[in-house]
């Protein structure tokens, strides 16, 4: 892709790094914003291939304008700077719950949005990007778009009635795994394996096993016969997890998660 867009990033956070990132190899300029000037500051002697902007300069100058700022902060941000988006203007809405009536409400209906729902291995070209768009969005600006977050990791054009449940898999998901990893590694520790060498071990089966359903044809429940062994180890182990629920409280977690994504999508924003 040639860098044919500019690129504007409202909010310097964790996201807004991670976007910045992503999205430098197809900007042709970007430029940034956020509310707390000295974090601004940091921001751009981190990443000299961002300029600073006003909210107001970088919403008028930039193709693209990614908001990376909490949900509370879209009304009165918008409010504020509604009046300068262009109508051919690709605003990116990176906020759980926020829907695309929502946002085209608080733009008052100017621009084309873009929901985009990424995950933290965003950050290291791992993620899992799930998004949906408005209705006036060409096939061509999409496109675009979605070549320049590949960047990010995996990409997934979705519709919107299932952005929460993206939410609540891939977005949450990135936690549930940490959450397991660290079990993981504690049962080695107390079983005698030194911390760091645990969480290695942890990690490098998670990542490989992840990549076995996603390289083979194989479903996970192939895979994981392909592992066990009648009454063998993995097995006996299979059982306790079983035993203990696991199943149901890892389908519990992400029902949870996008129930509350539901919750704050009716709020009235």
């Amino acid at each position: 892709m040639s860098k044919t867009n500019t690129v504007g990033i409202v909010g310097v956070g964790a996201m807004g790094t991670v976007f910045a990132k992503g999205l430098a190899n197809v900007a042709k300029q970007m430029w940034v914003s956020d509310a707390d000037e000295a974090k601004l500051e940091r921001f751009v002697k981190a990443h000299p291939h961002c300029k600073p902007a006003s909210n107001a300069e970088l919403i008028q100058q930039a193709s693209w304008v990614v908001f990376a700022i909490k949900p509370g902060v879209y009304p009165m941000l918008l409010a504020e700077h509604a009046k300068h988006i262009a109508p051919d203007t690709l605003l990116i809405g990176l906020a759980a719950g926020l829907t695309l009536k929502q946002l085209q409400r608080l733009s008052q209906g100017r621009g084309m949005w873009i929901r985009v729902m990424p995950n933290l291995p965003s950050s290291v070209g791992a993620g899992m990007l799930s998004l949906c768009a408005s209705e006036g969005l060409s096939k061509l600006q999409l496109a675009d778009f979605i070549e320049g977050l590949e960047a990010l990791g995996r990409v997934d054009f979705l519709p919107e009635a299932l952005m929460d449940v993206a939410t609540a898999l891939s977005g949450s998901g990135p936690a549930y795994a940490f959450v397991f990893i660290e079990a993981l590694a504690d049962a080695a520790v107390r079983l005698g394996m030194e911390r760091a060498r645990a969480y290695q071990h942890a990690a490098q089966t998670l990542l490989g096993a992840a990549k076995l359903c996603l390289d083979t044809s194989a479903s996970p429940a192939q895979l994981k016969d392909a592992v066990t062994t009648p009454g063998g180890t993995t097995a006996e182990g299979l059982y306790a997890l079983e035993a203990a629920g696991f199943r149901k409280a890892v389908s519990d977690a992400v029902v949870a998660a996008a129930t509350k994504a539901k919750q704050l999508a009716r709020e009235d924003v």
